[in-house]
């Protein structure tokens, strides 16, 4: 279990990001992207899939780095919030299409 040190280093990295800190991205997918590819994996059934998934909810925190509050919540939370989004997303598209 991780302390509480690692979700102020989190915040810390997307604080960094929001002022356009590369390295701080590449630190937090450093961190993170296992679990996240996991969560999508789990839901999308397909590695390509998940690996998509995955690239587009890192952009998105790049892009939305300067909206994330610390105090609603932790990045990994926020992270973990925005792959299932996705991926859900991409499943129910994917129902549509077939049928």
């Amino acid at each position: 279990m991780a302390d509480g040190s690692d979700d102020v280093d989190d915040a810390a990295l997307v604080a960094a990001m929001a002022r356009g800190d590369r390295e701080a991205l590449s630190k937090l997918y450093a961190r993170h992207s296992g679990i996240l590819l996991g969560l999508a994996i789990r839901i999308v059934r397909e590695r390509r899939e998940a690996e998509d998934l995955l690239h587009d909810v890192f952009l998105e925190a790049w892009r939305s780095a300067k909206d994330f509050d610390p105090k609603r919540g932790r990045v990994r939370t926020w992270l973990a919030i925005r792959m299932r989004s996705r991926a859900l997303d991409l499943q129910k598209s994917a129902r549509v299409s077939r049928n």
